[in-house]
Parts: structure tokens; C-alpha cells; sequence
């Protein structure tokens, strides 16, 4: 059962965000990732430096949402940076190598 506060895994989030946004500064491609491949990543860093806890310290039943939305916020709050409008965060989104969902399995036209 997951219980307890929510700060710890979100500070991970937090972290591995602040990583990506580094390696783009110095013109480095991230690791692509899925959202949930990121959540992923953050939790098993988050529970390596906390070999005491047996799982993450969360009450969102939806964490993948949640993860979704601290990837929303962080992007808005640093598009300045890249020459980009808050209102296009998700591209910044897509610099750090983050997607909504896994990657499409067809380039061309469907049918």
C-alpha cells in the first residue's frame, strides 16, 4: 500500500528533470522516454537511495497524472529559457525527450 508523504519521489522527479534540462543546455539528447518509463526511472533511483522503503512514498492514485503534470509545470517554468511560449511547453516536452506515450509504430499513412 502506498502511504505517507509526498515529497520524497516528486523531488526525484524534480532532479531527473533538472538532469535532462542540463544535457540539452550542452546540446546532449536525453534518454527517450515515455512518461511512464520516467516515472519509472524516478522511482527506482528514489528507492535505491531509500533501501528502508519498500515502495514510494505517494497519496496519488494516479501517479502516472501526477508525473504528467510536475513534467507540465517544470516545462512552463523553463521555456523561457529556449525562446519558447509557456503555452508551448510541450515542446520543451520534446527537447528533454519526454513523450505522452510510446512511440508510433508506423510513418506513414494509416489504412
Amino acid at each position: 500500500m502506498i502511504i505517507g508523504k509526498t515529497c520524497g519521489i516528486w523531488t526525484q522527479v524534480n532532479t531527473l528533470l533538472k538532469e535532462r534540462l542540463e544535457l540539452v543546455r550542452i546540446e546532449e539528447k536525453p534518454r527517450w522516454a515515455t512518461v511512464r518509463n520516467f516515472f519509472y526511472e524516478a522511482r527506482n533511483k528514489y528507492l535505491k537511495a531509500h533501501p528502508d522503503q519498500l515502495t514510494i512514498d505517494t497519496k496519488d492514485k494516479a501517479p502516472y497524472i501526477a508525473t504528467h503534470k510536475k513534467i507540465k509545470k517544470f516545462c512552463k517554468e523553463n521555456c523561457q529559457e529556449f525562446d519558447i511560449l509557456p503555452e508551448h511547453w510541450f515542446r520543451l516536452r520534446d527537447l528533454i525527450n519526454i513523450h505522452p506515450q510510446g512511440r508510433a509504430t508506423c510513418k506513414g499513412e494509416s489504412g
